[in-house]
């Protein structure tokens, strides 16, 4: 999935989740709900917060690609 500059802009500059926002995002919706919290925490990453193991666990279930991208994120 490719999101335009704009709208990436606006999610980084709207969204502030906690934590347990970003995992009950997981499990309220089977299909996109993975997606969205690995965007959550990637947004957090770009903006320097920090990501707790609990975080980088459930990213590392389900995925290191950039969210925006779809490509792999650079360490």
């Amino acid at each position: 999935m490719h999101m335009k500059s704009e709208t990436r802009e606006l999610l980084l500059t709207l969204m502030h989740p906690q934590h347990a926002d970003i995992l009950s995002l997981v499990t309220a919706d089977e299909e996109f709900g993975p997606q969205l919290a690995l965007g959550h925490i990637q947004l957090m990453r770009e903006k320097g917060e920090e990501i707790t193991a609990e975080l980088l666990a459930l990213e590392h279930k389900y995925g290191t690609a950039d969210v925006f991208t779809g490509f792999p994120r650079e360490s």
